[in-house]
């Protein structure tokens, strides 16, 4: 049966079937495959975009606009004093007035879903307090890329604050797409992720052949083909000194790569954290304490944060083909 997606809201991977996620990224491969061919597409041609920009996000910002702007679309960022009214009752009519589709970065998933509720127009979630789906669209793009092989034949491993918004989107993206994920972090965050979500995402793994874990074990880090690391929240804000000591045993170090008994293991980083965030902490010896990452390791050979934030490109861009292509 063919994919349509026309017309969808894309806020969390619940929403999409498994061959829907993977035509994205086939779609998503294949805007790549032409750019780099010299081939343009103008899936957007005529439409006009709003990017709601709640907290602030430099990488997937430029993603947004990059993306729009390939596929020769018109995008308006608000940020800021701009925003104040987006809860209101009435934006959701109104912003589908002047746009062909909103795109949020940032902010409660709530906003979110109560946009996408009240709105003609559909809604897609860069990044909320909880869901992550256009990052990790992404970040399987380049997991395919650089392991070359077949997403149900990659291991991933992600150490650190398992609650957060990648980590959730990651777990559901694996599970619809039969992968071997392992959320390796404190217990306390583990149980931050609720029963009903967890239960969901078990339920998916089992009938797509996948397998989810949890665990705080060191030892789950042995034959990982890739890990994914990075603390910081929505607000691009490292954790609180209470939850940095927590987190503590869960960085990324050389020693950590060292300790997945893989030469060529990926490294993914969490680009929401944006590169003025990054340029912040360049130099500072307690750097890993701050974002969760050595800055050996982020600057190393094994991290793939440029393919990253290049595939976060291509994502959008098949999103927003699928949902308003021409």
């Amino acid at each position: 049966m063919p994919i349509n997606l026309r017309g969808r809201s894309v806020l969390t991977f619940q929403e999409l079937t498994p061959e829907e996620l993977r035509f994205l990224l086939e779609l998503g491969r294949d805007r790549k495959t032409a750019r780099r061919a010299g081939r343009a597409t103008a899936a957007l041609r005529g439409k006009h975009i709003a990017v709601l920009e709640e907290q602030p996000s430099l990488c997937t910002r430029c993603a947004f606009e990059a993306a729009v702007a390939q596929e020769e679309g018109r995008i308006t960022v608000l940020q800021g004093e701009s925003l104040a009214g987006i809860r209101g009752s009435l934006t959701s009519e109104v912003m589908g007035c002047y746009f062909d589709g909103i795109g949020l970065l940032g902010g409660a998933q709530s906003t979110a879903e109560a946009l996408a509720a009240g709105a003609d127009v559909p809604v897609w979630n860069g990044q909320s307090d909880s869901d992550a789906p256009l990052q990790v669209l992404g970040d399987l793009l380049t997991v395919e890329e650089r392991c070359g092989l077949p997403l149900r034949k990659i291991r991933v491993v992600f150490s650190g604050d398992l609650r957060c918004s990648r980590c959730r989107s990651w777990m559901e993206a694996a599970a619809k797409l039969g992968m071997h994920f392992t959320a390796y972090g404190p217990q306390e965050t583990a149980k931050q992720l609720g029963g009903e979500f967890l239960k969901r995402v078990f339920a998916s793994a089992r009938q797509n052949g996948g397998l989810i874990e949890l665990t705080d074990d060191h030892s789950s880090l042995k034959r990982a083909d890739v890990l994914c690391g990075g603390w910081t929240g929505t607000d691009g804000k490292p954790p609180s000194h209470g939850r940095a000591a927590m987190l503590l045993p869960f960085q990324v170090s050389l020693q950590t790569l060292q300790e997945t008994e893989n030469p060529e293991i990926v490294y993914l980083h969490s680009i929401s954290e944006g590169l003025q965030y990054f340029s912040d902490l360049e130099g500072k010896e307690n750097m890993a304490e701050l974002c969760g990452t050595e800055e050996k390791v982020l600057y190393g050979r094994h991290c793939a944060i440029r393919d990253q934030a290049e595939n976060q490109i291509y994502a959008i861009r098949a999103v927003l083909s699928a949902v308003l292509g021409r």
